[in-house]
């Protein structure tokens, strides 16, 4: 008898329960009689077989976002970005534990305030980067750049 479903009817499950009681011998001899102990071992190792498939195949999973937070981990402040997108839907410790970079840190990251310097830095970066990319195929040296970035860029940190 497999029960791929486990879906018992209401008499079976009566049965099952009043039959050791009504007769005195242990559960274990009942079962075995009643239900069929070679169907029901063999549903357990069905089981048992299809549990260790998913258990490799999330294995596998693991290694792979352990390989890539590796990867984020050489930047923790892509860490901490990921992580705050996904705070809300897994715990903190786990997320930090997944992508290896301490609790500690993430929070100090959150206290941390961006300075202005250090903000122009990055806007004067992200321009430089932008003018270096447009269609000069990367060949864009800091002689041209010096001559195209005032016309472009407002002198920072003046």
């Amino acid at each position: 008898m497999s029960n791929s479903g486990n879906t018992y009817t209401e008499e079976f499950r009566r049965d099952a329960v009043e039959l050791p009681q009504s007769n005195g011998r242990p559960v274990s001899q009942v079962t075995g009689e009643s239900f069929g102990a070679g169907a029901l071992a063999e549903d357990l190792l069905a089981e048992i077989k299809k549990l260790q498939k998913e258990n490799e195949y999330l294995r596998r999973q693991r290694e792979i976002l352990k390989k890539a937070a590796s990867i984020l981990s050489e930047d923790p402040a892509v860490g901490y970005a990921l992580i705050e997108k996904m705070r809300d839907r897994y715990p903190v410790m786990e997320l930090c534990d997944a992508l290896e970079v301490s609790r500690s840190g993430y929070y100090k990251s959150l206290r941390a305030r961006i300075s202005e310097r250090k903000k122009e830095n990055q806007q004067l970066t992200d321009e430089m980067k932008q003018i270096h990319g447009e269609g000069f195929k990367r060949a864009y040296g800091s002689p041209r750049m010096t001559v195209e970035a005032p016309s472009r860029i407002h002198l920072l940190g003046e």
